[in-house]
């Protein structure tokens, strides 16, 4: 049996111009990273066959995220509540390309639920954590990551690892249309610090993370 762990896709770059400025809408939350990892969350359904024929993802009716400290010990235990992704945005056809793509690296057919999570990361003076929990992993079969905007920073490369106290083995820069899907039970990921380039301009990395537990509850 064959167990894919990685895969690269690239969507067409062009497909984010209608959802870029949605990023600048995010907004701050209470919550210790909140500042300056603004965020929008839903959970969302959608069936291949119709986002494939031009089909739209559909917004699930609740918005409040749970991960468990096994998980994530930065912040996990915290029933956390986000503001859900913008209707204009779930309805996009950025968001039927991305799911069909993660549909399709997770050889996912029919109708499933899933997660939106929507980050804006922005620089706040030095060196800025993009992933402040360190090595991890999040509790869900799959996990994928795409990159929207870089806006005058350096770094924010994501690293996978096969475990949480081995070296990287694959780093990459996500740029606008870069989708990494990783097998999220399998591999633990991390990303570098971000940092301004001209510390007198504003700076961000936006991304938008896709996540699913196909068997049973995460």
């Amino acid at each position: 049996m064959i167990n894919t762990i990685l895969q690269v896709s690239r969507i067409e770059a062009a497909l984010f111009d209608d959802i870029r400025a949605s990023f600048g809408n995010l907004p701050e939350s209470e919550h210790v990273d909140g500042n300056y990892r603004l965020r929008r969350y839903s959970r969302a359904r959608a069936k291949l066959e119709d986002l494939v024929e031009g089909g739209s993802v559909h917004q699930v009716e609740g918005n409040v995220f749970n991960q468990s400290e096994e998980y994530n010990k930065h912040q996990g235990g915290l029933a956390r509540q986000f503001e859900n992704v913008e209707e204009s945005t779930m309805t996009s056809a950025a968001m039927r390309e991305l799911t069909i793509a993660f549909f399709e690296a997770c050889k996912l057919h029919g109708e499933h639920d899933f997660e939106i999570h929507q980050f804006r990361m922005r620089c706040i003076g030095g060196a800025t954590q993009v992933a402040p929990e360190g090595w991890h992993q999040d509790g869900y079969d799959h996990v994928a990551l795409v990159g929207v905007c870089r806006e005058n920073i350096i770094g924010g490369e994501i690293l996978l690892s096969a475990s949480k106290t081995e070296a990287p083995f694959f780093t990459a820069t996500l740029d606008r249309g870069t989708m990494v899907v990783i097998k999220d039970n399998v591999l633990w990921h991390n990303a570098r610090a971000i940092q301004a380039i001209d510390d007198e301009k504003s700076a961000w990395l936006d991304l938008i993370v896709l996540t699913i537990q196909v068997n049973g509850d995460r």
